[in-house]
């Protein structure tokens, strides 16, 4: 697959998230839609898995260096992983700004749900890089 499928995906997502979230900011979506927030870590998720994929396929990490045609198991487990810490990162600094700035309760049911629509979105990332990323030829069950 050539990496450059990906770059495309990546810029057009990261572009909708940012004026989706100005939108949902701008007419207070967030209070009034109750699941805009599950949507956006899905979106985020999604957006990650992506990102994940393209730019690890060129950076000089190795144990992260995989060209994007030789997508694996291990490299789907990078993919998740990088996803739940991102996610986990960001329900920290939520909490950090919700419970010392902003003196809302913390809600361990809107954190569990978060880190799961992020990895949703993962999972979903990956799937869409499989069906409609890659090739078809490198789909093909070989026979005996």
């Amino acid at each position: 697959m050539d990496r450059n499928r990906l770059f495309k995906p990546v810029v057009l997502l990261m572009l909708f998230i940012f004026s989706f979230y100005l939108f949902i900011q701008k007419f207070h979506w967030d209070y009034s839609i109750w699941w805009i927030d599950m949507l956006m870590h899905f979106l985020g998720g999604f957006w990650q898995g992506i990102f994940f994929l393209w730019y690890f396929s060129v950076v000089n990490i190795p144990f992260l260096r995989r060209p994007v045609q030789d997508i694996n198991t291990k490299t789907l487990w990078y993919v998740l992983s990088f996803v739940l810490f991102v996610g986990v990162c960001w329900e920290a600094g939520e909490f950090l700004t919700s419970n010392y700035i902003g003196r809302e309760p913390f809600s361990i049911i809107d954190t569990i749900s978060d880190i799961f629509m992020d990895l949703a979105g993962g999972a979903s990332a990956i799937i869409y890089a499989f069906k409609k990323i890659m090739p078809k030829q490198d789909f093909k069950v070989q026979s005996k």
